[in-house]
């Protein structure tokens, strides 16, 4: 895969995210994008899907979803 090549040789700084994706990208996306992140040792906090328009209460998940990153990042 070449995203996990890339991510590998880049070795990004990043010990914690949170996966926002859309259903546009298709259902799997977020399986492989785990994996990759995972792979890279990077703790993956919460996955929100998205199905194309974000609702309120998907709005409201990454608002909480900031918080837990940012309290993470303070740890």
């Amino acid at each position: 895969m070449l995203a996990m090549y890339i991510a590998k040789l880049l070795k990004p700084p990043v010990k914690h995210v949170g996966l926002i994706i859309l259903y546009a990208w298709g259902t799997n996306a977020d399986k492989q994008l785990a994996n990759i992140l995972k792979e890279l040792g990077v703790e993956i906090i919460d996955t929100i899907n998205i199905n194309v328009t974000p609702t309120d209460n998907d709005i409201k998940r990454v608002r909480e979803l900031t918080i837990k990153i940012a309290q993470k990042i303070k740890e």
